[in-house]
């Protein structure tokens, strides 16, 4: 969810300080969710789907596939 988090801002042309005032909260929340020291709350995950233009399922999606090892590096 990282990375998805501010490749999709970036991709609206959100800052930081935009994406946080528009799910009201503050700029360092956002940032920490993007460093991976935070994560949203579930209370949050709706408005931020929103405003990045995707659904909740998406952030989850996007967070597994990136941990995914490549499956032809399973069989070595």
């Amino acid at each position: 969810m990282v990375v998805y988090i501010a490749e999709r801002r970036r991709a609206a042309g959100m800052t930081q300080e935009d994406l946080s005032a528009r799910l009201g909260v503050d700029r360092s929340a956002v940032a920490l969710w993007e460093t991976g020291a935070r994560t949203p709350g579930t209370e949050r995950l709706p408005a931020l789907a929103e405003a990045l233009g995707c659904g909740i399922g998406e952030l989850f999606a996007a967070h597994h596939l990136r941990n995914l090892a490549h499956p032809l590096l399973l069989f070595k």
